[in-house]
Order: structure tokens, then sequence, then C-alpha cells
């Protein structure tokens, strides 16, 4: 699953559009929440947050990103034991309603 860093003045949803753009080449339109999880790795506290989504526009060609060794397909148990960070699996997250994500301005 596509993630990253947010940038400077870049929303949460922002910063989920431009990873999955840069990452797959994808046009998505993100909505609720639907999981939010956090692990320490090295010294980082390092916070997952996962946005339900939808496909706008699919590349002719997924971009070259150095940071990615490997773009496949594959079905939603093998997708659930590649993501250790989502315990309960992303097939599971996908059927639910989500939380609801609000940008106070």
């Amino acid at each position: 699953m596509p993630g990253g860093a947010v940038e400077a003045k870049e929303t949460l949803k922002e910063a989920a559009i431009r990873e999955v753009k840069e990452e797959t080449g994808y046009d998505v339109t993100v909505s609720d929440i639907i999981a939010v999880n956090e692990a320490f790795m090295n010294s980082n506290h390092v916070y997952f947050i996962t946005f339900q989504g939808q496909i706008l526009k699919s590349p002719e060609v997924i971009p070259a990103e150095e940071n990615i060794l490997k773009v496949e397909w594959v079905d939603l148990e093998e997708v659930d034991r590649l993501i250790p960070y989502l315990p309960e699996g992303v097939s599971k997250l996908i059927r639910r309603s989500g939380a609801r994500y609000t940008l106070q301005k």
C-alpha cells in the first residue's frame, strides 16, 4: 500500500492522494479514515493512517520509484498477510464505514 510522510502545509488527505499518485500513477480520491495504527520503528514513533479511497484514473504504466522493490496485484488474503501493522487485515477494513475525517480551518 502506498504511504509516506506528510509535507509542510499538506493535509492528511492531500498527502494520501499525492503518495498514491507518486508511487502508483493512479489518480484517486480519499474519504473516511478506516484505520489508525502506530509503531516504534528504530527511534521513530510512526503513525499509519489508512483512508478509504476510490480510483479515478488508472495509469498506462506504473512509474518507476527507487524505494519500491515490487508492484503487483494480490488477493486480499495475501494483502492481510503482508501488512502486519493492520492486525485485523485490509479485508475487514474495506468492509467498514470508517471514521469521519474533518479538517478544521
